[in-house]
C-alpha cells in the first residue's frame, strides 16, 4: 500500500512541477503581457473618460450657479425698489433678507 502512495504522491509532484512551469510560461509569456495591458488601458481610458465628464459639468455647474446668482440679485432689486415705493405695507421674503447671526453664546 506504501507502494501506490509514494506512486501517487510522485505523479501529484511531478503534475504539480508541470502546473509551476506552465503558469510561470504563460505569465512571461506574451499573451499575458497583452491581457494585463488591455485591462490597464481599458481602465485608463475610463479615467480620461470620467476626467473629460467631470470638467464638462464643472463648466455647466459653473455657469448655472452664474445664472442663478444674477436672477436672485435681480429679484433682491426688483424687491427693495418696489419696497421703496410702497413701504412697510410690502410683505417681507425672509430669503430676500440678510440671514439674522445665530447667538452662541449659550451654545458652551
Amino acid at each position: 500500500m506504501l507502494c501506490c502512495s509514494s506512486l501517487y504522491y510522485n505523479r501529484w509532484r511531478s503534475n504539480r512541477s508541470d502546473k509551476a512551469n506552465l503558469l510561470l510560461d504563460y505569465i512571461i509569456g506574451q499573451e499575458f503581457r497583452g491581457q494585463t495591458e488591455g485591462i490597464v488601458e481599458s481602465f485608463v481610458e475610463m479615467q480620461m473618460q470620467i476626467e473629460t465628464e467631470r470638467r464638462s459639468y464643472e463648466a455647466q455647474w459653473k455657469r448655472r450657479d452664474q445664472n442663478i446668482r444674477k436672477a436672485l440679485l435681480h429679484a433682491t432689486h426688483m424687491f427693495s425698489s418696489i419696497k421703496a415705493i410702497v413701504g412697510n405695507n410690502l410683505a417681507n421674503v425672509p430669503l430676500l433678507e440678510l440671514a439674522q447671526p445665530k447667538d452662541t453664546s449659550n451654545d458652551a
